[in-house]
């Protein structure tokens, strides 16, 4: 719940891209001890490279549309 209203989602709706994600080895889903109904969502080595692949080509994508200036 924390991360659905950290996002601006609906429960449901984060719960359901997580089980997802989780399904594609991006994510694990770790239960916690203190509580039950607390499960913390843990992103995987493949997520951290999935996550990276898409940043660089974020950049790739936004890079050539802005010039830089160096001062």
């Amino acid at each position: 719940m924390e991360l659905a209203e950290l996002v601006g989602r609906d429960y449901t709706t984060v719960s359901r891209q997580l089980r997802k994600l989780g399904s594609l080895g991006l994510v694990r889903r770790c239960p916690s001890p203190d509580d039950r109904r607390i499960c913390a969502a843990i992103v995987t080595d493949a997520g951290r490279t999935m996550t990276a692949a898409l940043d660089a080509a974020r950049q790739t994508q936004i890079n050539p549309h802005f010039k830089f200036r160096s001062n």
